[in-house]
């Protein structure tokens, strides 16, 4: 049975395809959210979260053992269960339980349109953390992974960068942020627009397909953004120490405009 809560949301797309996800709650819309997510990039969101979880050979074939083997060696999924009460607030998990709902919701909608291997796929609130945990990780298991193999760490290509012009140096007094997150149009790092409102929520940004906080946003014209920056973990692999301590979400909230 749905909840009201849940069909209390409306998502409108402009003419860019923009997802505009309007709810009389944050759980409203984090719903409405994973559903809109779900509509444009299902079959990347599911790889996501089963590689984050150790779980891509169980669903693609044995030439993914090797991967699910590093993760649950990393014991990612493991610390998802035992740290998210003291790293994740009930109210952040109501709202990632609320995303994963939608993009379930989505998937009992379209069940006969979609892979065979996705329709009995259900996302819980622990895949979205553990792509969460993943995110932060990924850079640096692969460096420690470098260097372990001899092969050494090779500089990163990739970074990132910020402009702020104040006030004084704009024609109309506005304060300009220019973001430039440098990340790539393939592979796990792709940015998903959208626009939230509901609640406490009216940000307008982007985040990673599958998860549900925008990362780059802007808050009632408060921009705030994420900057290209990761822990060198080499020559160590990632330590429990480490996992147990990683903050993986921040709630974005905020006041209605008076």
């Amino acid at each position: 049975m749905m909840n009201k809560r849940e069909q209390d949301v409306i998502i409108y797309r402009d003419k860019y395809g923009i997802p505009h996800v309007v709810g009389e709650s944050e759980e409203a819309v984090m719903y409405g959210f994973g559903y809109a997510q779900a509509e444009d990039h299902l079959e990347d969101m599911i790889i996501d979260y089963l590689t984050a979880t150790g779980r891509l050979s169980e669903f693609l074939g044995e030439k993914y053992v090797s991967m699910d083997y590093k993760i649950r060696a990393l014991k990612i999924p493991d610390h998802v269960y035992e740290y998210r009460k003291d790293q994740i607030s009930d109210h952040v998990y109501k709202l990632a339980s609320a995303f994963a709902r939608g993009i379930n919701r989505y998937i009992e909608e379209h069940e006969d349109e979609l892979p065979k291997w996705i329709r009995d796929f259900r996302v819980r609130p622990e895949d979205i953390i553990a792509w969460g945990y993943y995110i932060v990780l990924s850079r640096s298991i692969g460096e420690a992974e470098n260097e372990l193999n001899g092969s050494g760490v090779e500089p990163s290509l990739e970074g990132s960068n910020e402009w702020a012009i104040g006030r004084s140096r704009t024609v109309d007094g506005s304060v300009i942020l220019l973001a430039d997150p440098h990340l790539p149009w393939t592979g796990m790092h792709r940015w998903y627009e959208a626009h939230l409102m509901g609640g406490n929520l009216n940000v307008y940004g982007a985040t990673f397909y599958g998860i549900p906080f925008p990362l780059c946003l802007s808050e009632n014209k408060e921009p705030r953004r994420k900057s290209f920056h990761h822990v060198n973990l080499s020559p160590l692999l990632p330590s429990p120490l480490f996992l147990s301590n990683l903050l993986p979400y921040t709630l974005l909230s905020v006041s209605p405009p008076q």
